[in-house]
């Protein structure tokens, strides 16, 4: 039996968003031409991947078993068309990237790249999209993966994720009393949209850690000082997942997106842009 890559590749964005429409628009599909996929794929297997409600598309043990190798099999696939087709690139690269997108995983994509691409060199600056977003436009980055509003077109799309409240283990919320927040700064688009639904809500709040990193928040939930607000590949294995039970509103998903600067791409730019598609196209790998 043999398995087809772009199905594979269609099969993980599923997994990754939950969503036959946000995996769609993350492989540049259509909805139908995905749910054909899966299903073709799970006849195939002879076995269902997918439990599917009118709430969420969950997989099933074997669906889950066969995403691990599924990561793999298009990790190296990808890698080895790249190995074969790389021509001597050199070049200086300005790159700016947000660390609520799987903060851990940021070394290892840079890791993959300089591997394929060793005479080209990336300075990375981290930080709140806002500010990614207004170097960039001032020119002093030439590239920037950052999150997007919902139902933006700004930029190309690359991934969707959930965004959870999480607290520590042994966190507990009091009703009565203003919820105590850890968030980045003021210009990160998470910190906004989780404000903005507490104050829909009218649940009062308090900020009382500010962190310069995702990092940092990981940090300060896990020593039971706040609770904050991270993208899914970003809850630690021993964090609380929060939310109605605790009187916590519902979050929207974060787009991540790579916005090019028309400026001009330097030497190395196209290379860089398609092993940042290849990296997210088949979900985070397992470190």
């Amino acid at each position: 039996m043999n398995l087809d890559i772009d199905v594979l590749r269609s099969f993980v964005a599923v997994a990754e968003t939950r969503s036959f429409t946000a995996a769609a628009q993350a492989v540049s599909r259509t909805q139908s031409t995905i749910s054909v996929q899966i299903k073709n794929l799970e006849q195939r297997i002879g076995f269902a991947l997918f439990e599917r409600s009118h709430r969420a598309v969950t997989l099933t043990p074997r669906g889950e078993r066969l995403l691990a190798f599924a990561r793999d099999i298009l990790r190296l696939n990808d890698e080895g068309v790249r190995s074969v087709t790389q021509t001597n690139v050199k070049g200086h690269i300005r790159l700016g990237i947000t660390e609520y997108f799987a903060p851990d995983h940021v070394p290892a994509l840079l890791a993959q790249f300089r591997e394929v691409f060793p005479a080209v060199d990336i300075q990375v600056t981290c930080g709140v999209t806002g500010m990614l977003r207004t170097m960039q436009r001032n020119g002093d980055l030439d590239v920037v993966i950052g999150r997007r509003d919902p139902g933006s077109q700004d930029g190309e799309l690359i991934r969707t994720e959930a965004v959870e409240w999480v607290s520590g283990p042994g966190y507990r919320i009091d009703a009565e009393s203003p919820v105590a927040l850890a968030l980045l700064p003021v210009g990160c688009g998470i910190r906004a949209l989780a404000l903005e639904a507490l104050e829909r809500q009218n649940r009062l709040w308090q900020v009382v850690y500010v962190g310069a990193s995702v990092l940092g928040l990981q940090s300060a939930v896990a020593s039971g000082l706040a609770v904050t607000c991270v993208t899914r590949s970003a809850v630690r294995e021993n964090f609380r997942v929060l939310g109605e039970a605790e009187g916590l509103p519902p979050l929207p998903a974060s787009e991540i997106a790579l916005f090019t600067s028309p400026k001009g791409a330097p030497e190395g730019m196209d290379e860089l842009t398609q092993v940042v598609r290849d990296y997210f196209a088949h979900g985070v790998p397992e470190l």
